[in-house]
């Protein structure tokens, strides 16, 4: 019997190292996996930086143009918040709020005191909204769709 025992024992070796075969090729399609959707997130996180520019060099933040004193501001509204959520003008200047919904149903941008409202936009849309602050102060500003103010939706506007 000692050659049976011989057979029973490579049987066991042959298939204990089928099993690690398996396991093998198991992790790997895990690995795959994963890194294909590390990959997927990357490229998303990409796409939404580059839908918040806006053309003729603007970018995230105050840009004055020199051009009667209008200051243009582009801004980022995406679910639920807005980049910049700070800015400054100064009082009698005319302000050009550039907005970018990159993600979520819908935006737009409000401030009460000054009597500003922009269209509501999708997101991939870009809307803008000029005013002109006439008294010095901190405003909030917020997007009024839902409950996007309370989930985040809003910034502080300083005029000086």
């Amino acid at each position: 019997m000692i050659g049976g025992e011989n057979i029973i024992e490579q049987e066991e070796i042959q298939n204990k190292a089928k099993k690690g075969v398996g396991s093998i090729i198991v992790i790997g399609i895990i690995v795959l996996i994963a890194l294909g959707i590390l990959g997927f997130s990357l490229i998303n996180n990409n796409r939404g930086e580059s839908l918040a520019t806006v053309p003729e060099n603007n970018t995230l933040g105050t840009v004055n143009n020199n051009d009667a004193n209008i200051t243009t501001i582009s801004v980022e509204g995406g679910n639920y918040y807005f980049k910049p959520d700070e800015i400054r003008v100064k009082k009698g200047d005319t302000v050009k709020i550039i907005l970018n919904s990159v993600d979520g149903v819908a935006h737009n941008f409000v401030i009460d005191e000054l009597n500003v409202t922009s269209q509501t936009i999708s997101a991939g849309q870009t809307t803008q909204v000029e005013f002109i602050p006439e008294k010095t102060g901190i405003f909030e500003f917020y997007c009024n769709i839902g409950n996007h103010r309370q989930m985040g939706m809003k910034g502080t506007l300083i005029v000086e």
